[in-house]
């Protein structure tokens, strides 16, 4: 099979990794409404132009609030870390790897960024961290097998 032809539907590996990708990226769309949803309950605008848009927006001057905040730190630690586990596990894609050691790479770091989000949205610790410990090895673990696979 060349290099290309592993991304592609036919290819198990690429199939679970475009599986697990949708699915986080279904997450980090979920965590979107929840910011919405949190702003238009506490009454909080994004910006000064949306109080024209939604009775419950009063102050043109958007206010902090803790509620919305935790849900944004919440996507703005998605968008730190998903991204980047994407394109480098695109690449682990073309190393060829065993399919049930590709998934579970696929599956851990999916499970260890619910739980992460899970955990921030609800305050709960220690498993925010523990889901953030799960993804960051399963992320360090793919880029250390295509570093030892491209020597």
């Amino acid at each position: 099979m060349a290099r290309f032809e592993s991304l592609s539907f036919d290819n198990p590996v690429f199939a679970a990794y475009a599986f697990y990708a949708a699915l986080l990226v279904a997450k980090m769309v979920f965590v979107q409404f929840c910011i919405i949803a949190q702003r238009m309950a506490r009454g909080v605008p994004g910006l000064p132009e949306d109080v024209s848009l939604v009775p419950t927006f009063k102050d043109p001057k958007p206010p902090v609030n803790e509620n919305v905040e935790r849900v944004r730190r919440a996507l703005i630690n998605d968008l730190e870390n998903i991204p980047t586990f994407l394109i480098i596990s695109l690449a682990y894609v073309l190393t060829r790897p065993t399919l049930s050691i590709a998934i579970w790479h696929f599956r851990l770091f999916t499970v260890g960024r619910v739980m992460h989000t899970v955990a921030y949205l609800l305050a709960l610790q220690p498993y925010r961290s523990i889901g953030f410990t799960i993804s960051l090895f399963v992320h360090v673990s793919v880029v250390g097998q295509i570093i030892i696979h491209a020597l």
